[in-house]
């Protein structure tokens, strides 16, 4: 992923077919990955922060749903996804960047909550069932879109 040009209206990307693949796999398998429901501090037993509690995370899910869908037909776009020799040249603006990251972390922070949580820099292994190993090169390669993104505008 390279970074072409970059104004305040619009980012355009040069990104690899790999990676629109990536992103698009991705993106298809967020949904076997259900978020815990770890919205909100308020006490449970208290019946209106149970109640604000909920709120919050039904509207966190559609608020991910959403950003997911729009990432998806970025990417699916004639108009803002225009294949080239070697790979795509995506024309975002500043909001549909800020949606790919916070998409690629949901399925990145996903991966994670399904794999328990572990602590790997403290060295935690997970149990080696073929789930887990899924999920961890899911996790690898959603760290990886998210350095490619962040890198892209650093550059």
């Amino acid at each position: 992923m390279k970074l072409l040009s970059r104004d305040q209206e619009r980012y355009v990307f040069l990104i690899e077919r790999e990676e629109h693949e990536l992103l698009l796999s991705l993106l298809s398998l967020r949904g076997g990955m259900l978020r815990k429901r770890n919205a909100g501090t308020l006490s449970k037993s208290d019946p209106k922060a149970a109640s604000g509690n909920a709120e919050l995370n039904r509207s966190l899910a559609r608020h991910r749903r959403h950003q997911a869908a729009v990432v998806k037909r970025l990417l699916k776009s004639k108009s803002t996804c225009v294949p080239t020799e070697s790979g795509y040249g995506l024309t975002v603006t500043p909001g549909e960047y800020e949606a790919m990251l916070q998409t690629v972390n949901n399925v990145n922070l996903r991966a994670w909550e399904a794999l328990g949580r572990p602590d790997f820099e403290t060295g935690e292994q997970v149990e080696a069932t073929l789930k887990n190993l899924l999920l961890v090169r899911i996790l690898h390669q959603a760290n990886m879109l998210l350095a490619r993104l962040l890198e892209a505008l650093d550059e």
